[in-house]
């Protein structure tokens, strides 16, 4: 079998890493539902595939959902203020239909599995375990904006071939973290077991080939499930039913590192390198370039810096690497402007813009699924909050410091310009040295986590960031509040059902989700601030 992986030579400060080809895949790896040759193998690495919209810098990716919905909402995007700015359109949509694809890979390779005699699950456990934790990663997206949804019983028509028996109940949110972090643990469990007693020989052969996230390495897989775990357990640790228990996850994991690693270093990110052999992020299916259309759509709008994000980043070594000057200062579109006004600006071209180097030009720009800086962040937290024992402190310096890292690397990828000077250590410490307990900066130092995530996140993880802002409210965002009837001024809590969902599968549509967009893209997700988590001025007249 030919092996459709490459390494990817990087700065000797991060890891090689490894990239699959879309036309090896398309090739070898068809759509199990269009041929009669199925495999555990390969239908894990068909589960990887089909979220790669979601995974690999794609245009409909980043411009339809990370810029244009997620980005706005957590004013990590610069957008313009009227009564449409947080319309939302179809994306929502085509990400529930797309991730029920996903489901169905899943509950195929299942049911191969479930077929299997005892020898012939041996050979194959290892294959369904990473499917479910990568099924984990896209579940965890989906629950965050939607709630309720189906999961234990989707997925399940091109196995019963019965549509009307098909139709999938919803599961509670609730039962669907709780099963996140059960599963995740346990899987972690399971993994640490099979690396004792050793894979079988088939194991052993196919693994490398067919993961093109880890490359077959069982320790990077604990890692990633691990702190998926951890960023389960945090998004419901503050409020609603769950916090009790995400807590004690939360102390678990972080207090018993050698029996549940997660990532530390740089060096361990979970990422979908780009390659030289089709995986290219400008590259989609459609035939579109995808990163660098998306940032260059809608006249340059998508890549307007918000003024917020750029006054938190003012004497930050990661600016220079995020945003360009225009006339020789930093300026953004700001919460506070008149549409008029903003308008004018932007046909001349005055406001800052994402740097097309690190991101929009970039061939070599990785999918992001977790990064260390995530993980020392959610430490950080969790020390704050003596929800585990461990020092705050220099958990947030090393999460602050792993940011600067991460973003230094992204640019250093680029070929579009020359990369950038990296900071020295000693800069990058005296940097995260002075953001901690600086009272002139933040409030307090829940404040200066909250903030400081939100910075690592607003240009490569904006669906996190907007997850984080309306569990914490932290960074305080102030938007303006333009009267609309359609409910478009203002950003959202969550995400409507689509209506295809109601036409489809009415029998099991939840009785208190209502099809209108004004109130169901409010109702808050049990996880959610209670008290909202942004403030608002009136209408700025011209």
């Amino acid at each position: 079998m030919k092996k459709i992986l490459y390494i990817l030579p990087v700065l000797a400060l991060f890891v090689g890493i490894n990239g699959c080809s879309d036309n090896d895949f398309a090739t070898l790896y068809p759509d199990p539902s269009k041929t009669s040759t199925v495999s555990c193998e390969k239908l894990m690495t068909g589960v990887f595939y089909s979220a790669l919209t979601y995974t690999k810098p794609t245009r409909d990716g980043i411009e339809y959902l990370n810029l244009t919905i997620y980005g706005m909402n957590s004013q990590t995007v610069g957008y313009v203020n009227n009564g449409y700015t947080f319309r939302i359109g179809s994306a929502p949509d085509t990400r529930w239909k797309d991730f029920y694809k996903t489901v169905a890979q899943f509950r195929m390779l299942e049911d191969t599995y479930g077929k299997l005699d005892d020898a012939g699950k041996k050979d194959n456990e290892i294959f369904v375990l990473l499917a479910e934790v990568f099924v984990y990663e896209q579940l965890q997206q989906m629950v965050d904006v939607f709630g309720d949804m189906p999961f234990s019983t989707a997925g399940t028509l091109a196995i019963a071939g019965d549509a009307v028996t098909s139709k999938p109940t919803y599961d509670k949110a609730e039962d669907i973290y709780t099963t996140m972090l059960d599963r995740l643990g346990a899987i972690n469990t399971r993994l640490a077991a099979l690396q004792t007693a050793g894979l079988s020989t088939i194991a052993q052969n196919y693994l490398p080939k067919q993961d093109y996230i880890c490359n077959g390495d069982l320790v990077a897989w604990q890692r990633f499930a691990n702190s998926l775990r951890l960023r389960v357990a945090l998004r419901v640790a503050s409020n609603g039913s769950l916090t009790s228990k995400a807590q004690g996850v939360l102390k678990e994991v972080i207090e018993n590192p050698g029996a549940n690693p997660v990532i530390e270093s740089n060096a361990q990110n979970i990422l979908i390198a780009a390659d030289n052999d089709g995986f290219d992020p400008h590259l989609d299916e459609s035939g579109s370039h995808g990163i660098r259309d998306a940032y260059e759509a809608d006249d340059g709008r998508n890549q307007t810096a918000p003024q917020a994000l750029l006054d938190e980043l003012t004497g930050d070594p990661r600016l220079s690497i995020m945003f360009k000057q225009k006339g020789g200062i930093y300026r953004g579109m700001k919460y506070d402007e008149n549409e008029s006004q903003q308008g004018i600006d932007l046909r001349d071209k005055l406001y800052s813009v994402v740097d097309s180097a690190t991101f929009g030009w970039n061939s070599k720009y990785p999918g992001i699924l977790v990064t260390a800086a995530e993980v020392s962040f959610i430490k950080a937290e969790a020390f704050n909050n003596a929800w585990a024992s461990g020092s705050a402190e220099n958990a947030f310096k090393e999460a602050v410091t792993q940011s600067v890292e991460f973003y230094f690397y992204l640019n250093s990828l680029s070929s579009y310009r020359t990369p950038a000077t990296v900071p020295t250590p000693a800069e990058v410490t005296t940097f995260a040295d002075g953001l901690w307990n600086n009272t002139s900066l933040y409030a307090d130092n829940a404040t200066a986590i909250g903030t400081q995530k939100w910075i690592h996140f607003s240009l490569i993880l904006q669906r996190e960031a907007w997850a984080e802002l309306r569990r914490t409210a932290l960074p305080v965002l102030t938007f303006q509040d333009i009267p609309d009837a359609r409910a478009f001024n203002l950003p959202v809590d969550r995400f409507m059902y689509p209506e295809s969902e109601y036409l489809y599968n009415k029998a099991n549509y939840p009785a208190d989700a209502s099809r209108n967009a004004v109130t169901e893209n409010k109702r808050k997700l049990f996880w959610a601030k209670p008290a909202g988590w942004y403030q608002t001025i009136p209408q700025v007249a011209p």
